[in-house]
């Protein structure tokens, strides 16, 4: 059984946001890593941290 057009339009569009919440997640665990090593005992940053690692592994 094949896939409606639709479908297939809607899976494509989907798999960009992925790609594209992939990405920015990246950058941002990019920029919030050093700061972690600059204050290692800031609750914020670290909740921040995982926050955007959650949302990376769920990507």
């Amino acid at each position: 059984m094949s896939l409606s057009p639709e479908i297939k339009t809607l899976i494509a569009r989907l798999a960009r946001e992925l790609q594209e919440i992939e990405e920015d997640v990246k950058e941002g665990l990019n920029i919030i890593q050093p700061i972690i090593a600059s204050f290692p005992n800031n609750v914020v940053l670290i909740q921040f941290f995982a926050s955007l690692s959650n949302n990376l592994i769920y990507v």
